[in-house]
């Protein structure tokens, strides 16, 4: 006898269709899992880098501040010298560096919006709503990427901490601070014990040229 092949019955095609079914959309599921995945991490990375970035431009913009430059006069002199020859008391220098525990303002070498290598009038300060603002010339710029700013600190020569720059009142080991002065450094703290430190490279410059003329002295 001849045996005919049967072919797939109603009832094992539908079980077949079903079965496809289920793993199209596991399948399916599996995919869109990942692809949300890969959008999130891509997502909390270019947070972190706008963070770092942001993070990068306060530490430079900062630690490049200038200190006072002084005023020469026609004939050579600076301003101070010029004054006392004439017998006319000596002006103070403005601050080119007066903070408080909001804002900053400063001259820096290395401004985020103009050439860098010169001097700058640059400012920060907290943003009602979120992070920082930075503000050169007329143009300003909302740098939300940080979290919102608690204080802003200044580390005298002595090693304390002001809250603001030049200090209200005289250091342990100086009568005054001259507006020329730069602080050490700057720290910016934010919620969570986080906080960005910053080194003024004028200031630490100064203190190693003057160690190293004591040295050289003795």
């Amino acid at each position: 006898m001849k045996r005919h092949s049967r072919g797939l019955g109603l009832l094992e095609l539908l079980v077949a269709l079903v079965l496809v079914t289920l793993a199209s959309t596991l399948v399916m599921q599996g995919i869109g899992q990942g692809l949300g995945m890969l959008r999130r991490v891509a997502a909390d990375q270019g947070v972190a880098y706008h963070e770092l970035m942001a993070r990068a431009w306060l530490r430079d913009s900062v630690s490049a501040a200038a200190a006072q430059a002084a005023t020469v006069t026609s004939d050579g002199l600076e301003e101070d010298e010029a004054q006392e020859e004439d017998g006319r008391p000596a002006t103070p220098p403005a601050p080119v560096f007066a903070g408080t525990a909001a804002s900053l303002e400063m001259q820096s070498f290395r401004p985020l919006l103009g050439p860098e290598g010169v001097a700058t009038s640059i400012r920060w300060s907290a943003d009602p709503q979120q992070g920082l603002r930075y503000e050169e010339g007329e143009q300003q710029v909302l740098v939300d990427a940080l979290p919102p700013l608690q204080r802003i600190e200044y580390q005298a020569p002595d090693g304390s901490w002001q809250s603001q720059w030049p200090p209200a009142t005289a250091l342990r080991d100086d009568e005054s601070v001259p507006a020329s002065l730069l602080p050490v450094r700057v720290r910016f703290e934010f919620p969570g014990e986080d906080r960005v430190d910053v080194l003024l490279l004028a200031r630490h410059s100064a203190r190693s040229l003057e160690e190293e003329s004591g040295v050289e002295s003795e």
